[in-house]
């Protein structure tokens, strides 16, 4: 790993200059996160920094109330320190273009890689952080790209273009809930019944908390899927 103090020269790399270097690439936009769960590489922010889920959070029942991602390996400080540094990198000019670079280069030496999560942690942060995540998706065509969010009235204010190869699924915020009318597929946590609902398998013995084989997070014609409260 390079020093900070070259870190910081890479990321001031010339506009002019194309990144050739995964060390480039990882100067602007900081490394990929590598969820256990996942079959491929994913983008995380710090939980604390989610907008609609900070407001969740203190209210009892909601999906927010007990995150998956404010415990466990989430919390250490290096995990911590690794998360701030993508929420500072998700500003930088050139981030489209580094995490292209990084996409496509773990796509073609890593197993997997050619499904990407976005938010293991965190969410949306603004609406040019949701252009941004299109312009990575539409410049990755390769790769299968899956976004849950709670931030669906940021959704409704986006005018632009949400590429095919990227499945946002909206997440009703409270547990045991789901909506009950939404032009995205959507993600629900300890519902039992509803209509057209997939569940979720890899907390079963068998899967040990994996996907395995399934993609159908990634799948935007399986319109529903529910979790188990994790």
């Amino acid at each position: 790993m390079s020093s900070l103090a070259e870190r910081l020269r890479l990321a001031r790399i010339p506009a002019t200059q194309p990144i050739t270097k995964l060390i480039e690439a990882q100067a602007i936009a900081h490394t990929l996160s590598k969820p256990s769960k996942m079959p491929g590489f994913g983008y995380s922010l710090p939980a604390a920094a989610c907008n609609v889920g900070s407001r969740l959070r203190p209210i009892e029942g909601s999906v927010c109330n007990k995150c998956y991602a404010l415990k466990g390996r989430y919390v250490f400080d290096k995990t911590q320190h690794a998360m701030t540094l993508r929420l500072f990198a998700i500003n930088h000019p050139r981030w489209v273009e580094a995490m292209v670079f990084q996409i496509n280069y773990m796509r073609r030496r890593k197993p997997g890689a050619d499904h990407f999560r976005w938010h293991d942690s965190g969410d949306i942060q603004s609406l040019q952080h949701l252009a941004n995540i299109c312009q990575v998706a539409e410049q990755t065509p390769e790769i299968k790209h899956w976004m849950p969010t709670r931030e669906i009235k940021l959704l409704n204010l986006y005018t632009g273009n949400i590429p095919k190869n990227l499945t946002i699924r909206v997440s009703a915020p409270m547990v045991g809930d789901y909506l009950q009318s939404t032009p995205f597929p959507q993600a629900s946590v300890g519902v039992t019944e509803a209509p057209s609902v997939f569940q979720c398998g890899a907390y079963t013995k068998d899967r040990g908390g994996k996907c395995g084989d399934c993609r159908a997070c990634w799948d935007p014609n399986v319109t529903h899927i529910n979790y188990p409260l994790h």
